[in-house]
């Protein structure tokens, strides 16, 4: 797992060495738990990848902008 911050955003890699998944499944846009993510990270305006070959692992990648509060906006 690395979290770092690239180009105004932030920036969860997380990848396994398991049983990976197929390209053709990560494109798919029913299956629940990624559908689940996808629509989690777009809430926030982020954009999430994912990516994975059969014997060799899966590698997810999330993107998330990075937004600044100032103190005036904690006021309301």
């Amino acid at each position: 797992m690395n979290l770092s911050e690239e180009e105004g955003r932030v920036v969860l890699a997380v990848e396994n060495d398991g049983v990976g998944m197929p390209s053709a499944r990560t494109a798919e846009r029913h299956s629940l738990g990624l559908l689940g993510m996808r629509e989690r990270v777009a809430v926030f305006g982020g954009e999430i990848e994912f990516s994975g070959l059969p014997g060799q692992g899966t590698a997810v990648v999330a993107r998330m902008p990075i937004t600044r509060i100032s103190h005036e906006n904690l006021d309301r």
